[in-house]
């Protein structure tokens, strides 16, 4: 306590080998909580304020097999000359101690990037940052610096606490040296951030996977009863439920949602508008496998295209008048939506499918081709008052070239450029869908704004 501030002293006591302060140091590392500490860094990063001990205590025990690095404001420059003299004792040469001298204390920024630079330096290395001493702007970047940087190394942030202290002030002796909670390892803004661009670029599966892991890293903050996490722990669950959902439904694959919806933890986030559609839509692909199925059973009396006129006339025999075909019309549309900005084929295919299942009711499952699909709309009655204005010979023209367009974007004929999309064809799209299960242009609207409809990430945390 007498020389803690008197920096000749101190130097001092190390040059002079002082009994006492090594006897000191020493019970420290005979501790048996400071064993987990030894030979385990590369490099050791300490941001030097005005107090020595506790950083020597520190270097003793961690002792890097590398470098030493210390991070000192004009201030506490001096200590950081009493560290590298403490440094060579321990029997470090001078090129294995890196003083960076440009430290300013009360700016977070400037010693962030200072950190910055060293964390970068040493990259691939197993780093300490022990950020004991300095000021609260500097603890504050050694935190931002291993969080933002473990993605590429191993970094642990280390700090000298007291178990006793007499009026207000630590008692020596009683010193242990922890290792913190590194912010990237939890829940951290980037994570969250990463996570929202997944999630509205539509990479469900990804999001799925990352809401994954930043929950269970949650989990075990909570599991130590320092931190209330509930809330964040809740939000992800949620996440995770809409991402494993809306990745099934990205892929059609009924069967699996089917499953789902027997799970309390997806059904509790579903409207009931929602969850009455999905059930609709599984129970129309059950039936729609089931006809598959009896076909295949007796394909060999048809040939492939006799085969797909067959399962078009028992579709629509079967379920001309199940809402599921419906949603099932609406749900290609939709995810034609989503594929518009990141796959143009993708987009084309699924305007394509729309015909191809709304066109099923228009044919009358007659035919299962899909020019002939689009052709109907020449001979057919449209009971619709809606359209009575509408130029249907334009429209088929459009549609055509949705189908054209859709052949010459596949890889097989992929010498084509690749065009913006033509506003009408949507438009065109809902009003075949319109024509074909006879419902308003209002409606539909409101079935894919109510079911539909993928909802947003910031409704789902709300």
């Amino acid at each position: 306590m007498e020389t803690r501030n008197k920096l000749e002293n101190i130097k001092q006591l190390i040059n002079q080998n002082d009994k006492d302060l090594y006897n000191y140091i020493d019970s420290f590392l005979e501790k048996e909580s400071n064993q987990i500490f030894k030979n385990k860094y590369d490099v050791a990063i300490y941001t030097v304020g005005l107090s020595i001990y506790p950083i020597l205590l520190s270097l003793s025990t961690i002792k890097p097999k590398k470098e030493i690095v210390l991070l000192c404001s004009e201030k506490s420059l001096p200590y950081g000359e009493i560290i590298k003299t403490y440094a060579f004792k321990l029997g470090y040469n001078q090129d294995q101690i890196k003083i960076v001298s440009q430290i300013k204390e009360s700016d977070t920024a400037s010693i962030y990037k200072v950190m910055e630079e060293v964390i970068k330096e040493y990259s691939n290395e197993i780093i300490a940052i022990d950020i004991t001493g300095g000021k609260k702007p500097t603890i504050a970047a050694g935190f931002l610096g291993a969080t933002l940087f473990e993605i590429k190394n191993t970094i642990h942030i280390l700090y000298m606490d007291f178990l006793e202290y007499k009026n207000d002030n630590p008692i020596y002796g009683s010193e242990y040296l922890v290792k913190l909670i590194n912010p990237s390892e939890l829940f951290s803004a980037l994570d969250f951030k990463v996570l929202q661009g997944l999630y509205k670029s539509h990479q469900y599966r990804a999001a799925r996977r990352m809401s994954k892991i930043i929950k269970n890293n949650l989990e075990q903050l909570k599991a130590s009863e320092i931190y209330d996490v509930t809330m964040q722990i809740n939000q992800l669950e949620k996440i995770y439920a809409f991402s494993n959902l809306y990745e099934l439904r990205t892929d059609f694959s009924y069967d699996k949602i089917s499953s789902l919806l027997k799970q309390e933890t997806t059904v509790k986030y579903l409207t009931e508008e929602e969850l009455v559609f999905m059930e609709d839509l599984c129970e129309c692909k059950q039936k729609i496998d089931q006809i598959i199925e009896e076909i295949s059973k007796s394909s060999k009396k048809y040939r492939d295209e006799d085969s797909e006129t067959e399962l078009s006339m028992q579709i629509y025999n079967s379920l001309k008048s199940h809402l599921g075909l419906y949603y099932m019309a609406l749900e290609r549309y939709e995810s034609a939506i989503r594929y518009k900005e990141i796959d143009y084929s993708g987009y084309l295919i699924r305007l394509c499918s729309v015909i191809e299942l709304a066109g099923i009711l228009l044919i009358g499952g007659r035919s299962n081709q899909l020019m002939q699909k689009i052709n109907v709309l020449k001979i057919i009655k449209i009971k619709n008052k809606e359209f009575a204005s509408l130029n249907i010979d334009k429209m088929i023209s459009r549609l055509h070239k949705i189908r054209k367009l859709r052949n010459n974007s596949s890889i097989i004929h992929g010498f084509t450029s690749i065009n913006t999309p033509d506003v009408n064809y949507e438009k065109d799209i809902l009003t075949y869908i319109s024509i074909a299960f006879d419902k308003s242009q209002k409606q539909i609207t409101h079935d894919l704004n109510s079911k539909v409809k993928f909802k947003t990430i910031e409704s789902i945390i709300d």
